[in-house]
């Protein structure tokens, strides 16, 4: 935001993770992480900006935890961090793009694949003809046709474990 005006209403500072949110007239929030040094410019670093689509009259972080609230008068609204997960192989890159959604882009042919599931996804793997995603409770296999077009759910099964690795 160097050199362009901007006009934020509200500003909110979480100390144990040293990051600055400003809210935006246009239902925006931008957000800048400090890094080790002075409070100088070249300090910061600029974060991706979140659109709510609402404008909003406040913003506020919890002091215990990675929450940031925005009130608009009528709700308040509860936004958690949320770690992405990605895999790259060969021919394909999985990317989860919100808590129940990956994409799979795949070169040979190209194309694009939504996935949807059930499971809130904490971790993803990839090979050239499937996609394995998982939680601390479940891992679920999809396969992917020889046309890399469609996505099949091949096998679900439980797990109870915070860690998971797929050879």
């Amino acid at each position: 935001l160097v050199g362009v005006l901007v006009h934020f209403f509200c500003l909110s500072y979480f100390s144990s993770k040293r990051i600055l949110a400003g809210g935006l007239v246009n239902g925006k929030i931008a957000m800048w992480q400090h890094r080790a040094g002075s409070y100088a410019q070249e300090h910061w670093i600029v974060l991706p900006t979140i659109d709510l689509s609402d404008s909003f009259i406040q913003i506020q972080w919890s002091p215990a935890h990675s929450l940031l609230a925005a009130n608009n008068i009528s709700d308040v609204m509860i936004l958690n961090e949320q770690p992405i997960s990605t895999s790259i192989s060969v021919q394909s890159a999985v990317v989860q793009i919100s808590p129940y959604h990956e994409q799979l882009e795949t070169l040979d042919p190209p194309n694009i694949l939504s996935i949807r599931t059930d499971v809130h996804i904490r971790g993803v793997c990839n090979s050239e003809d499937h996609v394995v995603l998982w939680n601390s409770k479940k891992i679920v296999v999809y396969e992917i046709n020889e046309e890399k077009n469609f996505a099949r759910l091949a096998s679900t099964f439980d797990i109870n474990s915070p860690l998971t690795a797929i050879n």
